[in-house]
């Protein structure tokens, strides 16, 4: 198993946690309005073929909160300055929901860093007629019951959490980033305008009981771009790292191997 390094990184005025670990080429994956804060096990597996960049948002868990954050435009722009101040080429994008959502800004502003792209159950656009889930009305424990297909994995992991997570200093300081980031109408007409201009590969990943973003959205998503493939996890919620970490790496990282292989071979 990969051993994931954790430091503190300043970029644009703001020190952000970072977890790093693996080997290969750089995949950075972002996460949801769900931080993710230690290492779990999709990462382990991931790191089994790249070398895995895990930041923590400005705004979001250990890192700083700074006060220039006023929507997703401006984390969009610090993760090209986060790009440029790790010095990465040939990068692999995967972004998760709201993750998901801000892979699709930074995308749309600069692919040329990057190699693919790989959206997971990503927010950002409207599909006319779906109704998404009212995430706004959930508290802690109803979102896990939400987000995961396997209700028996949410009770495990409701069990598990502090009696009062909204008590939580980090998770006061996590609603507030996202109230910021995903304000009405909590979606970006600009990426269905313009996400077309995105020539790398791209691959959508999406949940068949995803209630938070539904189903539907995964084919729209995925006819916006002009290179995209979409793969639908059976039996799997908002959060497939979570519920299945092993079929959810091994799809991010078949991808990635088919692109970098179909490039190659372009090239010769």
């Amino acid at each position: 198993m990969a051993q994931f390094k954790q430091e503190m990184i300043s970029v644009a005025g703001c020190r952000v946690s970072v977890l790093r670990g693996g080997a290969g080429d750089p995949l950075l994956h972002l996460h949801g309005a769900g931080v993710v804060r230690q290492t779990m096990p999709f990462m382990e597996m991931l790191a089994e073929n790249f070398d895995v960049i895990i930041p923590q948002h400005p705004g979001f868990g250990d890192s700083e909160e700074p006060d220039w954050i006023d929507g997703m435009a401006d984390l969009a722009y610090f993760y090209l300055e986060f790009m440029d101040r790790l010095g990465l080429g040939g990068l692999h994008l995967a972004g998760t929901s709201l993750g998901g959502w801000l892979s699709s800004e930074i995308a749309m502003r600069s692919t040329e860093r990057l190699a693919t792209l790989t959206l997971i159950g990503a927010g950002g656009i409207h599909v006319e007629g779906v109704e998404r889930g009212k995430s706004h009305e959930w508290g802690p424990q109803e979102t896990l019951r939400q987000v995961i297909y396997d209700q028996e994995l949410a009770e495990k992991m409701i069990a598990a959490m502090p009696e009062s997570p909204q008590d939580d200093p980090i998770f006061q300081k996590n609603r507030r980033t996202i109230s910021k980031l995903a304000k009405p109408p909590t979606y970006n007409p600009d990426i269905q305008k313009w996400v077309h201009l995105v020539k790398i590969p791209v691959h959508v990943i999406w949940g068949d009981h995803d209630r938070l973003l539904p189903v539907d959205y995964a084919p729209v998503y995925t006819e916006l771009f002009d290179n995209a493939t979409l793969s639908i996890m059976e039996k799997c919620g908002h959060i497939p790292y979570t519920e299945r970490p092993r079929e959810y790496a091994d799809l991010i990282t078949g991808f990635i191997q088919d692109a970098t292989q179909t490039a190659s071979a372009a090239a010769e």
